[in-house]
């Protein structure tokens, strides 16, 4: 992944696996994310950031910046999905759940999130039996590839 220009100082954070960076005398950190190999984003920090720690227990990365005499916090969210407005996209469908059968539409393998996000179930094209998992509202993710960070919503009801 490019970083310009010479990447120096490194944090990865394994709860959003994604990398924070800041490149050698450059007033910015550069965020990786390691499952799609991409920059999500540069932020402008004040100049010299050259210190990182990941605090897990609020999933926040300090960053601190020898120039400036200050902290750069950065707030991760992980576990749970967020839902997307306004955005269209393409999903394996899936039709109402009937007796505890979830049928999965398509040619593409998906996963059943509960709502903090940890997988329940691996769904495959066709009826997937979901009788072992509590009524209530799960979210499917497409497993393609293709479609990261997708999710449409499935209700169980007994």
């Amino acid at each position: 992944v490019p970083v310009e220009p010479w990447p120096k100082y490194l944090s990865y954070n394994p709860a959003n696996n994604k990398v924070y960076c800041a490149p050698t005398q450059q007033g910015c950190v550069t965020v990786i994310d390691c499952a799609m190999d991409s920059v999500v984003r540069v932020f402008e920090v004040d100049a010299y950031p050259i210190c990182f720690t990941w605090n897990p227990v609020q999933n926040r990365t300090y960053v601190g910046n020898s120039d400036g005499s200050c902290i750069t916090v950065f707030r991760d969210r992980v576990g749970g999905v967020e839902e997307m407005t306004n955005v269209e996209f393409r999903m394996p469908s899936a039709s109402l759940v009937s007796g505890g059968i979830l049928n999965l539409s398509g040619s593409e393998s998906a996963v059943l999130l509960d709502i903090t996000g940890r997988k329940r179930a691996d769904l495959e094209p066709g009826a997937n039996d979901v009788r072992h998992l509590a009524p209530g509202v799960y979210f499917l993710k497409d497993e393609s590839g293709r479609m990261r960070n997708e999710t449409a919503k499935v209700v169980i009801q007994r």
